[in-house]
């Protein structure tokens, strides 16, 4: 058929009809072929320190890295640089921190004392009854030495004239038996909201293992995402339980026995 030669009122109604069909087609074809809607807004992560972190067993020190340690905590002698029974007195020092963490009487400041190589004149106070530290204690360590002290009618705080290069190792209250209940609160708001913190050292007595307040820490520290290492106290006594000391060779197989 030959458009051209319709009469015109029939030409212009076929026109129009092919005219609407394309349109109609147009429409249909844009419309199939739109962009996709945009997805639903994702919803945030929730990132919380256990995410955050990975955890690993730490190797045992190599010869040259205990040697390193020596020389650093006997470069000086230890300083105490803050004493507070609560998280909001401590100072906001530039140092970085360590804290040593444990259960009333399990050896936290007789570690610290051979640590510091002070063991004749007991920096850190030793007793036999628990809980005598019930102050969280700052000792600085490996800095470049104390600034000059405060003139006559002066104060300034210890921890403003302790040398850079140094940290600061934090002697915590025990917990459990001889504690008390607003030291751990006050421990639990250092280690979840101290920045300068930066590992803990977990003390276990060896004798008698973990107990459930031992565990209930170990909880907090791996789903706060704070770093720790567990430290086996008092081992001499499963190695000998007399006051003498054994043989070598009776006390290489006990401290074989202990490490199986």
């Amino acid at each position: 058929m030959d458009f051209f030669n319709l009469p015109p009122a029939l030409r212009s109604n076929v026109y129009t009809a092919l005219r609407q069909l394309s349109l109609r087609a147009l429409s249909t074809h844009s419309a199939s072929y739109t962009d996709p809607p945009p997805p639903p807004p994702e919803t945030l992560l929730t990132l919380s320190p256990t995410s955050l972190n990975s955890y690993t067993t730490s190797l045992p020190p190599t010869a040259p890295q205990l040697k390193h340690a020596q020389t650093f905590f006997a470069s000086s002698p230890p300083h105490i640089l803050f004493t507070a029974a609560h998280f909001r007195s401590l100072p906001s020092s530039p140092h970085p921190e360590i804290a040593f963490l444990g259960r009333s009487n399990v050896g936290k400041s007789s570690l610290l004392n051979a640590l510091f190589n002070t063991t004749a004149n007991h920096t850190a106070y030793v007793s036999k009854r628990p809980g005598k530290t019930r102050t969280m204690n700052g000792f600085g360590i490996g800095g470049t030495g104390m600034g000059a002290a405060p003139l006559s009618g002066e104060k300034e705080a210890a921890w403003k004239r302790f040398g850079m290069g140094g940290m600061v190792v934090v002697d915590m209250p025990g917990y459990g038996g001889g504690s008390r209940e607003e030291w751990g609160e006050e421990a639990l708001k250092y280690l979840s909201k101290r920045k300068q913190l930066r590992r803990t050292f977990m003390l276990v007595d060896t004798e008698h293992g973990l107990k459930q307040s031992d565990l209930s820490l170990l909880t907090h520290l791996r789903r706060s995402g704070i770093a720790y290492t567990i430290v086996m106290s008092k081992a001499d006594k499963l190695l000998h339980a007399s006051a003498k000391t054994p043989g070598a060779l009776r006390l290489s197989n006990k401290l074989r026995e202990l490490r199986q």
